[in-house]
């Protein structure tokens, strides 16, 4: 099982350049939507990693998953209407690098704080979704795709050993750190 986070990183370094989505990605309607969230390393570790946050705090599981799809949702719906033009690849790399270490560091933190931690996170991504999310797919699917992707990462972070969880973040921060330097 120790080998399962290496070799998730070493896939996600072979993937290529860092973009929030794949050229060419597209499609139509609740479909494309939903996968939408998928298209790019950066944005589907993060939420990933979100899920396996979520999984290593006592009660509450679905907290922050949550406040991630309602901070989403707001970001999505800026970016969507062109508000705040700002470069944003560098923040959400970053918060990657955040979230993946907050995971590896595996301990429990007040919900308040990491609440605060997802949301700003969460209207990054969904801010940088909205810009870049074609007018025919369907921004309720991306945030449909953004839940799956947080339900994997709540199950796999319930499922797996703590240690191996802990090594998934870092590993996600890992990647993270190269792809800022790539």
């Amino acid at each position: 099982m120790p080998r399962l986070p290496l070799l998730a990183a070493l896939a996600f370094l072979a993937a290529g350049t860092a973009e929030a989505h794949a050229p060419g990605a597209g499609g139509f309607g609740f479909a494309a939507g939903v996968s939408h969230p998928f298209l790019g390393a950066d944005h589907l570790m993060a939420m990933v990693a979100v899920g396996l946050l979520a999984a290593q705090q006592p009660g509450k599981v679905w907290l922050l998953p949550g406040a991630f799809v309602a901070a989403m949702a707001t970001g999505l719906g800026l970016g969507a209407l062109g508000v705040g033009g700002v470069p944003l690849e560098g923040a959400i790399i970053g918060s990657v690098v955040l979230l993946g270490a907050l995971v590896a560091w595996g301990r429990s933190l007040a919900p308040a704080t990491l609440v605060a931690v997802v949301a700003v996170s969460a209207a990054l991504h969904g801010h940088a979704h909205g810009v870049e999310l074609p007018a025919a797919s369907s921004a309720m699917g991306a945030l449909a795709g953004t839940a799956v992707l947080h339900a994997v990462g709540v199950a796999l972070g319930l499922g797996l050993k703590a240690a191996a969880v802990r090594t998934c973040g870092a590993a996600f921060a890992a990647v993270a750190v190269v792809l800022v330097l790539a």
